[in-house]
């Protein structure tokens, strides 16, 4: 019976496709079992709607008859949708992992049928931005994890630079503060006293660009991702025979300084641990700001802050060591 006169094949269609699943995960016993029950459907004139009567059929059991009616009764079969959607985030993965690349962007490219990375180059319609183009050129550099050897030159010439610009305090966060063998990035917190949130972010960001404009004199920066007021994301290399690193400036008001630092410290499981403590003992923390929690549930002004261990002592949590905040 042709496809078309087949009352069936919408149906089939729907079983078929986990048949390929189960067929793509070597899965032979299951796949066998859909190929028997598309067989025997592909022979009734009738169409099956039930689970009776998909018994009736020879070679389908009690599994593939429930799949049936379940398709007539919802329009769909649920482990289909469950796989398409596991799939999508699968596919969607493979592009995020691209700096610069986002959900939105990642539904694009696979809406253009492009599969994997090597496609994404090969393809010369799909439009990227300057950003994500780099992402895409240094993907595998990037993946590779900076070991703390690396790190340290890397954070040398950081702090060297620092040194030049006699207001200018830097932090470097992350993986590299709490000590880790290898970190994915490096990640810098600056300030300067005659900045503060009473001020421009202009005045910030002028603060920002002298201090990035000299790693470019040096040629340490091959790549500018982003240059804001506030935030500077781009691309390091040592050396010529060193990878291309992702490297993350910000620059803080100086009185959000500390707040700032223990926030970008980490871990995200420790700072949900100290926040949830903080709410216990009525104040409230984030990257900006230390708060008591008045009465009424209202917030009280940003409490003074001139260490990190200033905001512990506030919330009576003991003192933990960056390498140590898990």
């Amino acid at each position: 019976m042709s496809e078309k006169n087949n009352p069936n094949s919408e149906l089939c269609h729907q079983l078929n496709l986990l048949r390929l699943h189960y067929l793509s995960i070597n899965d032979k016993y299951r796949s066998f079992a859909y190929k028997r029950a598309l067989d025997g459907l592909a022979k009734q004139t009738v169409q099956i709607k039930t689970k009776e009567a998909a018994n009736l059929i020879p070679g389908i059991g009690k599994g593939i008859g429930d799949k049936i009616e379940e398709f007539y009764s919802k329009g769909y079969i649920e482990e289909i949708v469950s796989l398409n959607n596991k799939n999508e985030q699968v596919e969607i993965e493979i592009f995020t992992r691209i700096s610069g690349i986002g959900r939105v962007k990642a539904l694009e490219i696979i809406s253009k049928g492009i599969k994997n990375i090597e496609q994404l180059r090969q393809n010369k319609h799909i439009k990227l931005t300057h950003h994500q183009s780099i992402g895409l050129k240094y993907l595998n550099e990037f993946e590779t994890k900076i070991p703390m050897k690396e790190a340290e030159k890397i954070v040398n010439i950081i702090k060297n630079t620092e040194k030049i610009f006699k207001k200018l305090k830097t932090t470097i966060c992350g993986s590299y503060r709490r000590q880790k063998k290898y970190l994915g990035d490096i990640d810098v917190l600056m300030c300067s006293p005659d900045f503060t949130s009473d001020d421009d972010k202009q005045l910030g960001g002028v603060k920002l660009k002298l201090f990035v404009n000299k790693l470019k004199d040096n040629q340490f920066i091959t790549d500018t991702l982003a240059l804001g007021n506030t935030k500077f994301m781009g691309v390091f290399q040592l050396s010529d025979k060193h990878l291309h690193r992702r490297l993350d400036i910000r620059i803080v008001p100086s009185n959000q300084y500390w707040t700032a630092v223990l926030y970008f410290t980490g871990s995200a499981n420790f700072n949900k641990q100290f926040r949830a403590h903080a709410l216990s003992n009525n104040y409230t923390v984030n990257e900006y700001s230390i708060r008591k929690i008045n009465p009424n549930g209202s917030l009280g002004k940003p409490l003074p802050v001139e260490s990190e261990k200033d905001i512990f002592d506030y919330i009576e949590f003991p003192y933990v060591e960056p390498k140590d905040r898990v």
